[in-house]
């Protein structure tokens, strides 16, 4: 469910003929994306919205056209003089619309105050209409409803526990601003555990923003907002810009996360030695015959077993089972992954989608494992050469050569076969490019030591040993310039005959200092690799409180195609869980990282742009950002989540923080392609 304003274009000349196309296609994307119920605000909205509605099968809160947020406390609140005007508001959109089947609930307003006009309103709209409930998040004492906006999943848990018998409901929540969209999961998974919390509407569908020309370059264009038209004009910049989509109705990632967890089925393992799946029909009126199950079993990302089944018949919300036919393979690949894929797709064209969409998905993991093979021992591996000098330590092997820095404790280059596959790093950053809801509660500021802590490290040790001749351990360690107290970084590189660096990098996060952005490094890897593949989440950019709706596999893209589009230049880019991946040029020759399991760190969390975290610090649009010929890898053990709350103060949730006064390892492995 969202909250829309719906404002549409007025051009007289063609307007009508805009309101429609923009209307329907607004109309198509929430289909497809499982959104079942708008709240439409700032009423009178175009009645035509209404009609597809209707037609489309969305419920909608009807909203009257009463907002005095500023001055809420003193107006309209209990004026006389006011009563008849709130009264007329309500009437007129009552009158209009009563005959939408569509509309399922009447709304007095929006943060409009308290206050006995209200109390008028609500005893109005009871008596002409006793068929809908009454809304009003500002004064519940006069609604049927209990509505909050923005409450923490927490609460809204404690209100489920209390067994309170009027239905609750978030008129506004997850504030999609930029790149958010977070913990949606965890709002859900409470509000289907208690029957009278009754669902939430995210604030908004579509960012406002108007397309401009750039500055100086009239044949490119980017999306305005507040401060681009009137320079030292007061406004709230792109705070307008909240949206699921953009203001062109390209997609953020956040809808595809929003999709997977508004999905109108749920599949859960039941016997999955036996194939058996449960299936859970969340539609209130239909079965799922308009469906058609799809399955797939992967191993380590590859298909290898699939088919087609007809839906099972589940009654509206209820639940039953079904037995997939997949066969357990009699001798499981050593070391590998197999996962379980679930789909509903639609059987045939329906109005808002053609046959073959996706309607619900689910992957399970398959427990079919078997030992992965062990390494070479260092004794077996080709003869290295080590070199040492004062100001850098060089290990030479067959058809590769690795030259680390002893001032910045960091690669300088990695050749395989004479070809430069990283030109710099790891270079310990605990930076992302501040995200809207980082700034919106002063994270930038606050989580600030942290942002220089890796550039500005003084290497303290560097230590080079070959304890067999196939094998260079490099130990540096490095103090971070953390205030009040210094943090240490050290990382081991395990340089092997058979060319692969092996990195174990470990944090000592000081007590006393902010919560971390991130804890990773930064790789340069150099101009011409331009293909990314990876097998993790994906295929879009994903978090560590928002990757539901990314599922494990292998996927295939470009470095410049991992720019997301938000309308202000923030973090992005981000996969979760990957165990591989590479940057290769056309030839396939590149660079490959992969999470050490030996270490114990069977996934990472990566990146792959042409911009650093820097880079995305400052710019207020895409275009004033300088791309990069190189590639930035961040390669990281974690993220801190981007928030699904508000963006003005809210921090992700706890479990997706990461802490200063502890220790963080990660470790990955580094070889060519």
């Amino acid at each position: 469910m969202f909250r829309g304003t719906n404002r549409h274009e007025s051009d007289p000349d063609h307007g009508q003929a805009i309101r429609e196309a923009r209307m329907v296609e607004d109309i198509l994307l929430m289909k497809q994306h499982n959104i079942n119920a708008v709240r439409t605000s700032h009423y009178p909205n175009h009645p035509r919205w209404l009609d597809l509605c209707d037609e489309y099968g969305l419920y909608v809160i009807g909203e009257t056209n009463l907002e005095s947020h500023g001055v809420r406390d003193t107006l309209p609140a209990s004026l006389p003089e006011w009563t008849d005007a709130c009264v007329d508001r309500l009437r007129s959109m009552v009158e209009r619309d009563k005959n939408h089947p569509g509309i399922v609930v009447w709304s007095l307003g929006n943060e409009a105050g308290q206050g006995s006009n209200f109390q008028v309103m609500a005893d109005w709209v009871h008596a002409r209409d006793a068929s809908r409930p009454v809304h009003y998040e500002g004064m519940n004492a006069v609604a049927d409803v209990h509505s909050e906006m923005y409450t923490k999943p927490a609460n809204v848990e404690a209100y489920g526990k209390s067994g309170a018998t009027t239905p609750f409901m978030l008129c506004e929540y997850a504030h999609a601003m930029g790149n958010s969209s977070g913990n949606l999961k965890e709002y859900w998974d409470i509000f289907e555990r208690y029957p009278n919390l009754h669902g939430a509407f995210v604030w908004d569908w579509v960012d406002q923003a108007i397309r401009r020309p750039v500055p100086g370059d009239p044949g490119r264009s980017y999306l305005s907002y507040g401060g681009d038209w009137h320079p030292g004009y007061p406004t709230d910049a792109n705070f307008c810009c909240n949206g699921l989509v953009a203001s062109d109705r390209t997609p953020h990632p956040g809808l595809l996360e929003l999709k997977k967890v508004y999905q109108p089925v749920a599949v859960s393992a039941g016997d999955l030695a036996t194939g058996t799946v449960r299936v859970r029909n969340k539609h209130l009126f239909s079965g799922l015959d308009a469906y058609e199950l799809h399955w797939s079993v992967t191993c380590d990302g590859h298909r290898v077993q699939h088919g087609t089944l007809p839906a099972p018949e589940v009654a509206p919300g209820g639940e039953g089972n079904v037995r997939i036919p997949y066969k357990a393979p009699g001798s499981p690949e050593p070391g590998a992954e197999y996962w379980l894929n679930v789909s509903f797709v639609l059987k045939s064209d329906a109005r808002w989608a053609e046959a073959g969409h996706t309607v619900a998905a689910e992957q399970l993991a398959l427990d079919w494992h078997t030992p992965a093979p062990a390494d070479p021992a260092p004794s077996t591996l080709p003869t290295l050469d080590l070199t040492e000098t004062d100001t850098g330590v060089r290990v030479e092997g067959r058809d590769f050569d690795v030259v680390l820095d002893r001032s910045t404790g960091t690669l300088d280059s990695y050749r395989v076969k004479g070809r430069l596959l990283l030109a710099g790093g790891p270079t310990p950053n605990f930076w992302r490019g501040p995200t809207d809801n980082d700034i919106g509660r002063g994270a930038q500021n606050s989580l600030r030591t942290w942002r220089d802590a890796g550039t500005g490290r003084e290497v303290t040790s560097v230590k080079a040993e070959q304890p067999s001749p196939g094998e260079v351990t490099i130990h540096v360690t490095c103090t971070l310039p953390t205030s009040p107290k210094a943090s240490t970084w050290t990382t081991v590189f395990t340089v092997r005959g058979d060319g692969e660096i092996r990195i174990r990098h470990t944090l000592e996060a000081a007590d006393g200092l902010p919560d971390l952005p991130v804890v990773g490094a930064l790789l340069t890897v150099p101009a011409g690799f331009e293909r990314i593949d990876w097998y993790g989440r994906g295929p879009q950019e994903n978090y560590w409180d928002r990757h539901t709706g990314a599922f494990v596999g292998r996927y295939h893209s470009t470095v410049d195609q991992q720019v997301a589009p938000y309308v202000r230049p923030e973090q992005m880019g981000n996969m979760t869980d990957v165990r591989r991946l590479s940057l290769t040029d056309r030839s396939g020759t590149g660079l490959v990282v992969e999470a050490d399991p030996a270490e114990g760190e069977p996934m990472l969390e990566t990146s792959a742009l042409h911009y650093s975290p820097f880079d995305l610090e400052g710019p207020k649009h895409p275009y004033q950002l300088n791309r990069r010929d190189e590639t930035i890898l961040g390669v990281n053990h974690r993220q801190m989540g981007v928030g699904g709350n508000d963006s003005w103060g809210a921090p992700p949730l706890e479990q997706y923080l990461l802490h200063s006064g502890r220790s963080y390892t990660y470790a990955y492995r580094v070889r060519g392609a």
